[in-house]
């Protein structure tokens, strides 16, 4: 019974006029900024970097300003979000490390030296580091 309530509460407050994005997008979300009794909207462009999912649900955009990296999470369903542009879609690509195909353990090896960024784990390749 309660679990009925529940869903039909956060049916009337889930947005449904924002689009689809995932981690790598670069988006535009306009924010409503309160000053005294005069409201505006304030654009906050970047990347999203994360986002949750459920009645809760985020997103974290993180952008550039003025050289220092600025991360901002907003809720999905918040009313301070007046809307959402999608100006770019990107696949985000995992960051893998591993030895070169000589090494019996490259999936493994990824541990590094930062002195010579040779293997640690292999004793056997003892080949640079393939980042891809």
């Amino acid at each position: 019974m309660t679990n009925l309530i529940i869903e039909k509460l956060l049916a009337k407050s889930k947005r449904t006029d924002l689009p689809d994005f995932v981690p790598g997008d670069t988006i535009r979300v306009h924010v409503k900024i309160k000053e005294g009794d005069k409201e505006r909207l304030q654009a906050f462009e970047g990347v999203v970097i994360a986002r949750t999912r459920g009645p809760q649900a985020s997103f974290t955009v993180r952008k550039i300003s003025f050289g220092q990296g600025v991360e901002r999470i907003f809720p999905l369903n918040s009313r301070v979000i007046d809307k959402v542009e999608l100006m770019r879609s990107s696949k985000a690509l995992p960051v893998t490390r591993a030895c070169s195909s000589k090494c019996s353990v490259s999936s493994n090896c990824f541990s590094e030296s930062f002195r010579n960024r040779r293997c640690r784990r292999c004793r056997r390749c003892r080949s640079p580091l393939r980042i891809s």
